[in-house]
Parts: C-alpha cells; sequence; structure tokens
C-alpha cells in the first residue's frame, strides 16, 4: 500500500483498512486475491479517524462527522462549547468514544444504520486527583464499553504522557497509575479484543532518565484489570522486554503481537509480526473456547486472592493436560498453592507431598523448584536453586539427575559440608554399576572406605582381594579389622599378625587368654604398659588376679574399670563402696540386680539408702525390695510417686504363710499402692488375696470392670463351696457374677452366660438335694480325723475313690497328709488332687 505522504494513523475493522496522513485518507479491503483500494478522500492536518462496519468517523473542531467508506458525509455528530473540540476517538465493536480538549468524554452506541448517544450527553469530565488540567493524548474502549482507558499527560511541564487512566462506565468512577515512580514513560495502550478485563500497555524509559540518551528499552505489560485502586486493582499477568525496533499492536488472548524489525536500516521487507503467548497460557494455546474462558476466569480470581472462586471457575476441565500446563504456569508465577491444586486434580499425591515437603524452605524460589522439579522442569529448578543459593539443593538435584561431575563441583566450590557424602554417594553409584575400582577411590576420598570398602568386597565375594587391598594399605584400622574378621572365623595366628602389625595390643591380649596364654599376655601387657590391655587380661585371669587389678585401676582413678573387676573378683563390699564414693549410680544398679535373693540384706538396703539420698528413687525402690524391705519400698512409692508394677508385687508377695497377719497387712498395703496409682484390676487382685472381697468389689465397680466383677463373684462362689460348703450364698454370688456378665462387652460374653447359667442350674439342683454325698463322706472322715481313727478314715477315702468321687473339692490336702503319713504311705501328688467333675445325687 502506497500514500502519496507519510502515515500518521492507521485503524482496522474485519478486512478492511484506513490509513491517513495530513492530507488524505485512504480505505483498503484485503480479500484473498491481496489488498485492494476501495476510495479516496480529503482529510484535515489535525484530525483522527476511526472505523466501523458501516461508517468512518473523523474529528472536526465541534464535531464528529460520520462518513461512508467513499468519504460521504452521512451524520454529524455535535460537541457544544463547554465541551470543547473534538480530540481523540476509538471505536470497539458497538461502540464510539470521543475525548474533547476539554477532558469530557463522550460515547455512542452503532446500532446498524444509528449512531446513538450513550450516557450524559454533556459527557463525563476526566480527573486526577480532582484536577482535571490535563491532556488527553490517547483513547481505548474495551469490547463491552464497560471500560475505557486514556494516556493522559499530567502535571506542571509535562512534555511526555504520565499515567495510564481508566474510566469504569458502570460504577462511573476513574482509576490511575503514574509511570512516573517507575522512571517510565506510557506509549501505547489496548485492550483484549473480547475479554473486558484485560489491557495491555507499552512502556518507555523517560528521555530524560539518567544514563539514557533515548526512550530505547520498551516493555508491554499484560494487567487484570479490577475495579479498586488502580494501583492495587491492576493484577500484572506478563511483563515482556521490546527493543527499540518493535512495537506493540493488538492484544488477543491467548497472545498479544508485536510488529518487529529486524534490520537496523528500516527496510520495508524486514517488518513481521509476532505472536507471544501471555505467560497464563504457555501450553495452553490450543485449548477450546469454553476452555480458554474458564482458564481468563481463573487468573483473573487469581489475581483478586479469591482461590475459591479461581478453582470453581476450571473445576470442569478434566483435560489432565490442561491441568499440568497450569502446574507448569505455576512455576513462571511463583503459585505453589495453585500448583498443589493442580497435582490433587492429577492425583498426583507423590508430587504434592514432595512440594508439601518443601513448604518450610524459606526462600520462595526453592519451593518453587520443588514444583517444577516434579514437572519435570529440572533447567527451571536448577535456575531457581542458583537464583536463591540453595546450593545443597541445587547439588542433591544434580545427584538425582546422575549428573555426579557437576554434584561434585557444585559441593567442591558452593557446600564443602557435603562433599564427603556427595562422594559416598556416588562411590555407592559405581558400586552398583559394578565399577569396583572407581568405587574404591571415592570411597577413599569420601573417607568411609574403613567400612565401605571391606563390606563391598566382601559381599561381593572378594575376600582375596579384601585381604590385598587390606596388605596394601598400611592402614592400622584396616589391619585391626581384618584381624577380627580372622579371629571371628578361628583363625587365631592370623589374627595375632595383623592385630601386632596393626599395634593393637587390647586385641592380642585377648586373643593369648583365648589360648591360655597368659604368660605372654601378660608380657605384652607390661612391655606396652596399655591399661585397656591390663584390663582385658584382668577381667580374664583368676578372681585373685581381678582384685588386684581392680585396686590397681582403683588407685589409677579408673573406677568404672575397678568396679567391674571387684564384682567380677567377688569383692562386693569393695565394688559397692566404690561406686558410693564416686557416684557410680548406674554400676551400683548393676551390682545389685546381679545379686540373687541370699545376698546380705544390709548390704542392699545400704545400696537402696545411699541412691535414695541421690535421689535415684526408682532404683532406691528396686534394692529396698531386694532388701525385702517391702514396706519401705511401697512408702516410696506413694510419696514419691514412683510407679509400682506387677512384677515388683509379686517379688514382695512371696511370702510363705499367706493367711499371716504380716501377709495380709503387706498385701493391703500393695493393693493400696495400686489403687493410688490407678491400676485398679491390680489393687483388686492384692485386695482379693488379702481376703478383703468387699472392698475389691469396690474397686472392680470403681474401675468399671464387668467382667472382672464377675470373675470376682464366681470366685467368691467358689470359695463358700470349697472352704464353708455353703451353696445358697454360692448361688447367690453366681447370680451377681451373671448380672455383671450380660453388661459385658467382650467378645466372648455369650460363650461365658452360657457356663455361668450351666452352673448355676447344677447348684440350684443340689441346693433342691439339700446335699452331696461328698460332703457325706468328708464330714465322716473329719469325724475320724478328730476322734484320731486314722485307719477308718482312710477306709472313707478310698470309698470315695471308689466312687469315683473327686477328694480335692470336699477334703482339705493337709488332712490328707496326714492320714497317709499316720498309717506310713506315701502321697503322691495324684493322691491329694482332683481330677474328676462332681457327682449330685438325689436323697
Amino acid at each position: 500500500m502506497n500514500l502519496s505522504a507519510p502515515i500518521k494513523g492507521v485503524d482496522v475493522w474485519e478486512s478492511h483498512i484506513l490509513l491517513w496522513s495530513s492530507e488524505d485518507a485512504d480505505v483498503f479491503e484485503l480479500t484473498a486475491a491481496g489488498i485492494q483500494h476501495l476510495a479516496r478522500f480529503k482529510v484535515g492536518d489535525d484530525v483522527a479517524l476511526a472505523i466501523h462496519e458501516n461508517f468512518i468517523f473523523q474529528t472536526e473542531v465541534a464535531s464528529v462527522r460520520v462518513l461512508s467508506f467513499q468519504g460521504l458525509l452521512k451524520q454529524t455528530l455535535p460537541l457544544d462549547e463547554r465541551q470543547g473540540h473534538a480530540l481523540c476517538l476509538d471505536v470497539c465493536r458497538d461502540f464510539l468514544v470521543l475525548v474533547t480538549t476539554n477532558c469530557l468524554i463522550r460515547i455512542w452506541q452503532l446500532d446498524g444504520a444509528d449512531v446513538k448517544p450513550q450516557g450524559p450527553i454533556s459527557g463525563r469530565k476526566v480527573k486526577i486527583h480532582g484536577d482535571d488540567k490535563l491532556v488527553v493524548t490517547s483513547v481505548k474502549c474495551n469490547s463491552d464499553c464497560s471500560r475505557i482507558s486514556l494516556l493522559v499527560k499530567y502535571g506542571l511541564n509535562a512534555g511526555e504522557n504520565t499515567h495510564l487512566v481508566i474510566f469504569d462506565t458502570i460504577i462511573d468512577r476513574f482509576f490511575f497509575y503514574d509511570f512516573r515512580h517507575m522512571h517510565r514513560v506510557p506509549t501505547a495502550h489496548c485492550w483484549d479484543t473480547a475479554e473486558p478485563r484485560l489491557i495491555v500497555c507499552s512502556h518507555g524509559r523517560c528521555i530524560g532518565a539518567r544514563n539514557t540518551r533515548s526512550r530505547i528499552t520498551n516493555y508491554s505489560t499484560v494487567c487484570n484489570f479490577r475495579g479498586r485502586a488502580f494501583g492495587a486493582g491492576a493484577g500484572k499477568l506478563m511483563k515482556v522486554k521490546l527493543d527499540s525496533r518493535s512495537r506493540f499492536l493488538a492484544l488477543e488472548i491467548p497472545y498479544y503481537h508485536i510488529l518487529t524489525n529486524s534490520s537496523a536500516k528500516n527496510i520495508t521487507s524486514a517488518f513481521t509480526v509476532e505472536k507471544i503467548t501471555v505467560r497464563a497460557f504457555i501450553g495452553l494455546e490450543d485449548v477450546g473456547i469454553k476452555e480458554k474462558a474458564a482458564l481468563v476466569e481463573f487468573n483473573y480470581n487469581l489475581v483478586l486472592g479469591n482461590l475459591t472462586n479461581a478453582y470453581e471457575a476450571i473445576g470442569a476441565i478434566e483435560d489432565k493436560k490442561i491441568w499440568q500446563s497450569v502446574a507448569c504456569n505455576c512455576v513462571k508465577t511463583k503459585r505453589v498453592d495453585v500448583a498443589l491444586h493442580c497435582f490433587a486434580v492429577m492425583n498426583n499425591a507423590s508430587a504434592a507431598a514432595f512440594v508439601r515437603a518443601s513448604l518450610h524452605e524459606p526462600e520462595e524460589d526453592a519451593r518453587i523448584a520443588a514444583v517444577a522439579i516434579q514437572l519435570g522442569l529440572v533447567d527451571a529448578a536448577r535456575e531457581l536453586y542458583l537464583g536463591c543459593k540453595r546450593f545443597d539443593l541445587l547439588r542433591h538435584l544434580y545427584e538425582t539427575c546422575g549428573e555426579w561431575d557437576k554434584a561434585i563441583e557444585v559441593a567442591s566450590k558452593h557446600d564443602r559440608v557435603h562433599l564427603k557424602g556427595t562422594l559416598h554417594a556416588y562411590a555407592k553409584h559405581l558400586e552398583s554399576l559394578g565399577n569396583i575400582k572407581d568405587a574404591v577411590h571415592h570411597y577413599e576420598v569420601s573417607g568411609s572406605h574403613r567400612h565401605e570398602v571391606p563390606r563391598m568386597l566382601y559381599t561381593s565375594q572378594q575376600v582375596k582381594e579384601l585381604q590385598e587391598y587390606v596388605d596394601k594399605s598400611g592402614d592400622p584400622p584396616l589391619q585391626r579389622w581384618w584381624g577380627h574378621f580372622c579371629e571371628a572365623n578361628n583363625l587365631l595366628p592370623q589374627a595375632i599378625d595383623y592385630y601386632t602389625v596393626a599395634g593393637d595390643v587390647t586385641s592380642l591380649v585377648r586373643v593369648y587368654c583365648f589360648k591360655g596364654d597368659y604368660s605372654t599376655a601378660a608380657a605384652l601387657v607390661l612391655e606396652s604398659s596399655d591399661a585397656a590391655a591390663a584390663f582385658s587380661l584382668a577381667r580374664q585371669s583368676t578372681k585373685e588376679m581381678m582384685i588386684q587389678a581392680a585396686e590397681y585401676y582403683e588407685d589409677k582413678k579408673k573406677f568404672e574399670e575397678a568396679v567391674l573387676l571387684y564384682h567380677k573378683g567377688g569383692d562386693l563390699e569393695k565394688a559397692i563402696n566404690v561406686c558410693f564414693r564416686t557416684q557410680l549410680y548406674d554400676a551400683l544398679k548393676a551390682i545389685a540386680e546381679d545379686m540373687d535373693k541370699d545376698e546380705d540384706p544390709a548390704l542392699l538396703a545400704k545400696c537402696g539408702e545411699f541412691l535414695l539420698m541421690n535421689k535415684q528413687i526408682d532404683k532406691a525402690v528396686q534394692l529396698f525390695i531386694a532388701a525385702k524391705q517391702f514396706h519401705v519400698a511401697l512408702d516410696l512409692c506413694l510419696r514419691e510417686g514412683v510407679i509400682l508394677t506387677d512384677k515388683m508385687a509379686e517379688a514382695m508377695s512371696t511370702v510363705e504363710d499367706t493367711k499371716s497377719q504380716e501377709s495380709i497387712s503387706l498385701l493391703h498395703k500393695i493393693a493400696e499402692v495400686f489403687n493410688a496409682q490407678g491400676s485398679y484390676h491390680l489393687a483388686c487382685k492384692k485386695y482379693t488375696h488379702a481376703g478383703d472381697r468387699l472392698t475389691a468389689m469396690k474397686l472392680y465397680s470403681k474401675a468399671g470392670d464387668m467382667d472382672a466383677l464377675a470373675s470376682f463373684y464366681e470366685s467368691c462362689a467358689q470359695i463358700e463351696i470349697d472352704e464353708y460348703r455353703d451353696y445358697k450364698k454360692a448361688l447367690g454370688a453366681m447370680t451377681e457374677a451373671l448380672k455383671y456378665l450380660l453388661s459385658s462387652k467382650s467378645q466372648d460374653k455369650d460363650q461365658k452366660v452360657q457356663s455361668i447359667k450351666s452352673r448355676i442350674t447344677e447348684v440350684e439342683q443340689f441346693v433342691q438335694a439339700s446335699v452331696r454325698i461328698g460332703d457325706l463322706y468328708a464330714l465322716l472322715i473329719e469325724f475320724y480325723c478328730s476322734q484320731e481313727s486314722m485307719e477308718q478314715a482312710y477306709q472313707v477315702v478310698e470309698k470315695m475313690r471308689a466312687r469315683k468321687i473327686p477328694l480335692g473339692p470336699f477334703v482339705d490336702q493337709n488332712m490328707l497328709l496326714s492320714i497317709y503319713q499316720a498309717l506310713g504311705f506315701d502321697a503322691t501328688e495324684e493322691d491329694l488332687t482332683d481330677t474328676i467333675g462332681e457327682e449330685i445325687i438325689s436323697m
């Protein structure tokens, strides 16, 4: 397209193109055959033009002229004197917007062939901070005329644009952004062709900015406008750097278009139009219309900070590729929260867990790098780690990716605290590949070779190579290890050789003592003066030598060794005295635990008192129990809150005469301690053993243990039968047991209920029969024993056996034993026990 004069302006409507100069305006149409020239008509010098589907609009001094494509006047839109002259205008879809020299905005709606005023005819005054002393240089309207943007010169001697102003026609309010604080000048602006909330603004450096000869560097910033103060109300979506030969053309999500001249000489053929994807849509360029609208709504709510609405906007999207792309964009926008939501939708639990684990990292870039890693964006993660100087995480990333050279380089230069660990991990990697030689080298430089190399070679069954490695190394720890290996495999001569080379006198002494060569072992100790070797020798010598060694160590103030040798040598008193003097509580407890019940109780009590004075209460209680000072131990438990265990209680309940007053008193004291510490079941057990069933029953009720209560009453019933032969009381106890069993929640409840019911039935039958035959025999036996007629008593016992009546439930074992002893018979355990069920007869 060629014009007779330099082009001042251009406007496009679908396939029609309007170009104008200071003299003429030309209309072109773009067809499949090429560009066709439709018309040319004259225009003034200082006019602004815009093209629409049916009209061309041209500013005049006091009006706007509505022309046909051939330049014929169709209509005039007048302005009054108060509004000023027509200055600049814009057409978008079905709306015409005009700004006058008096900073008034006028709007018309284009309805087919009609042009109708919209809003106040007097117009809306443009103001910044209530000041209308400004100059509008450009105006643009969004797709639904809900917002109008203007470039404005504001302030004294403002030679360049200073502000981007947005007028919200719905709420009738102005918002503005001042570029001066950035030392920038807004140069162009445009709304998205379809989305009314997206605006892009190009800006460059001020001419007067320091070290800047001209407005060389340009930027275009895509913003998501929302209806609050513009500084907080515009969410930046993307910032793109443009060189001096590039100019912004238009915004159409997901792209905005840039005119670029690749030639420094402004050759026409070098001009190209580039499409740059808006950052939030990278990877989503080919989505459908619905998905694109959903993503726009998502980003809009994301800018608002309304995550709930943002997620709802894209909740209906099922394509995981789209969610993958959204997650990838989160790396660029640095939104970890959104990335986590994307991983959840994609059912990628491991990725979500990895990212959540990174949330404790203080650097934002480190957290974003975790997202990038899970998305396979390794290069992006690398840059992020470098940017925040997290070389430890960068090293780990290289290790994970198998880039060991880079990992070692990073660790060497920036993360030396992890250098040995990295070298060790690389050696492990080489070992897994079967590269034994290089693995050995890296184990050595990592300092872990003394353990890892023997393990690696032995695991791979290279025992010969392992011995050669040990021999070549000349390393005493390795030689000592190989000596241990030989000793464990009963290769004692070889073990001695390697212990000798390694200078390990203690191990040599141990081996010689095992062989019974105490003289050589003693000679080594004398020659080396090695205390550990001497101790090893003493531990394996006679008791007399152990005592002498213990005295030696005591003189050298090596008290732990002295105590051990005194103990093993049998001199407990000296061992305990050393413990007292040097406060070796653990050693004293070990000695006490090694004592048996036949040890001197006074010595045990002395140990307990010492531990008590030194606030070792738990250990003191154990020693007082061992010393059979049970009441002292129980008082300590009550006073100091020491937990009494069932095992400790059993150790105190070994009194032979369980019916003595002393035994019953002790059982009551144990039960009190259990009750105080809340161990109701154990307390009930001890009260029952003491014969205090009433207190036991109350405690069972307090504990709320229905099964325990039922068992308690069953025990009472059995005692009533066995000891007192009171079947009526036994029946009452069984009935109580049944009542509590019915309230039980145990799994075998039904089985227990059936069992107790069966027993109740049997006892009821016996009560009705009034007597058991076994009881009659028992009465006879008791009578004959009271008359010292042991032979007649024995005959009754034999009759019971003949009728297969069990002796245990009816006849006391001590009575049976006295009968057998009186007649000179040996009573076996079988003679005194009961193995046959009860016989009930009807009288």
